[in-house]
């Protein structure tokens, strides 16, 4: 490839890096906004809510929305760049501590071509990591 188009290709590249991750981060906003409404309505509504047929999601699709917005590592919009595009593989992510994420992508363990199963794969090894580095009087991270 001449080097103007490869010129021209690396600045689509990051346009659209930074467009997919502003998306990404628009989606994050309304987990954050769906994990609000839950937290202030009494058990079982937001269910009904869902089970209405309103919201332009579902049930499931909200809550990995609300799961993804409840870890801090996932929401930061510098971050996003770096992290895999597919709500389903961030999902998979949620539950693992935000040090080990920030870790993870710090080390090539976490990054933008991981999909569902190796993020996994990866949130297993990053914990197994910290479980072996942390003396037993120290609590774990989750």
């Amino acid at each position: 490839m001449a080097d103007e188009l490869v010129h021209i290709a690396d600045d689509l590249a990051r346009k659209l890096l930074e467009c997919q991750a502003a998306s990404v981060a628009w989606l994050i906003k309304a987990g954050d906004i769906l994990r609000e409404h839950q937290a202030q309505l009494p058990h079982g509504d937001m269910t009904a809510i869902y089970r209405s047929g309103r919201l332009p999601v579902g049930q499931r699709y909200g809550q990995m929305l609300a799961a993804i917005a409840r870890n801090s590592a996932l929401c930061n919009t510098v971050r996003l760049q770096c992290l895999p595009p597919a709500i389903t593989t961030l999902a998979a992510l949620a539950t693992v501590d935000p040090r080990l994420i920030e870790h993870g992508v710090r080390n090539g363990t976490i990054h933008r071509h991981l999909t569902r199963p190796t993020a996994l794969a990866a949130a297993r090894k990053l914990r197994t990591q910290a479980l072996l580095k942390t003396p037993a009087s120290t609590p774990t991270l989750q």
